[in-house]
């Protein structure tokens, strides 16, 4: 048996830039280990976890006007927007998925 390094939650926070309480719901969602109040993460879990969520970007078509071009770059950051949300919340989002969040009704 070999001895990984482990992280605490300050660890957790101070790598994803993330609160406490946010490090706190990353550590749930995977295996870790409870030592009395003390919650640890395997770094290579850590790192695992990370390599599931990271989303590649999408590619830019080569020719385009610039109305095309404007109106791709708006689609773009919006995808962008509801995406980095989606991921926020631990929705699962894979390549080409599509995203389709409502707005609350006011």
């Amino acid at each position: 048996m070999t001895i990984e390094r482990h992280l605490s939650i300050k660890d957790i926070v101070a790598a994803l830039g993330v609160g406490r309480s946010r490090a706190y719901e990353v550590a749930r969602e995977m295996p870790h280990v409870k030592m009395g109040r003390s919650v640890r993460v395997s770094e290579a879990e850590l790192n695992r976890w990370i390599e599931q969520r990271t989303v590649q970007p999408l590619a830019r078509p080569a020719l385009m006007s610039r109305t095309a071009e404007a109106a791709w770059s708006k689609r773009m950051r919006k995808q962008t927007k509801w995406r980095a949300a989606a991921v926020g919340l631990g929705l699962p989002v894979g390549d080409g998925a599509t995203i389709r969040l409502t707005r609350r009704p006011k």
